[in-house]
């Protein structure tokens, strides 16, 4: 059973990759985002627990920058009933105030938009 969330989630408007920090490898495309976590869809399976050290891409220097870094680890992993990709949510476990900061305002900038909830 997924845990209740605390924090409403926004999705980005256009996309954004997230890529791990150490490979530069694209971990996925952002689908979306909360002060807490993220939702990723892409190609890659991972296992509840994975730790990972992200970067999340921003399209155009907003925020007086162009990504965001944080580490994450994983909370569940589901194949999409409708394509080969996978849908991922991962919770943040390390990140500076800086950091967090810049996730705030990103969460209220145009780029994105409150997501309907399910």
């Amino acid at each position: 059973m997924d845990m209740q969330r605390k924090t409403p989630r926004s999705r980005p408007r256009s996309y954004l990759g997230v890529f791990d920090r150490e490979t530069d490898k694209l971990l996925g495309g952002l689908a979306d985002l909360t002060a807490d976590g993220i939702m990723l869809f892409g190609d890659t399976a991972f296992q509840v627990n994975q730790t990972c050290d992200v970067r999340l891409t921003l399209p155009k220097a907003i925020l007086e920058c162009r990504e965001i870094v944080f580490s994450v680890s994983c909370v569940w992993c589901r194949r999409s009933v409708d394509t080969v990709l996978y849908h991922t949510g991962f919770k943040i476990i390390d990140i500076t105030e800086e950091e967090k900061g810049k996730i705030t305002r990103l969460l209220n900038h145009s780029l994105f938009t409150e997501a309907a909830v399910k």
